[in-house]
């Protein structure tokens, strides 16, 4: 497991994106966001998303579908 997304930063804003954007708001799109330990999260409602972030190790982490 990639233990740079943490849980409870992940699960309100996965629940916003798949709830609210598209019932809501009636759109589609994600959201990319970093708490205050670097814990990183990028839950999305479309096929794909181009994201991206550098690790502590400064290993650079590229992705586009939900993998």
């Amino acid at each position: 497991t990639d233990t740079t997304i943490l849980n409870t930063l992940t699960e309100p804003l996965t629940t916003l994106v798949t709830r609210a954007y598209p019932d809501e708001i009636g759109g589609t799109g994600g959201l990319i966001a970093i708490d205050n330990k670097g814990n990183i999260a990028m839950p999305f409602n479309t096929a794909g998303m181009f994201r991206g972030f550098i690790k502590d190790n400064g290993e650079m982490v590229i992705k586009m579908y939900p993998n």
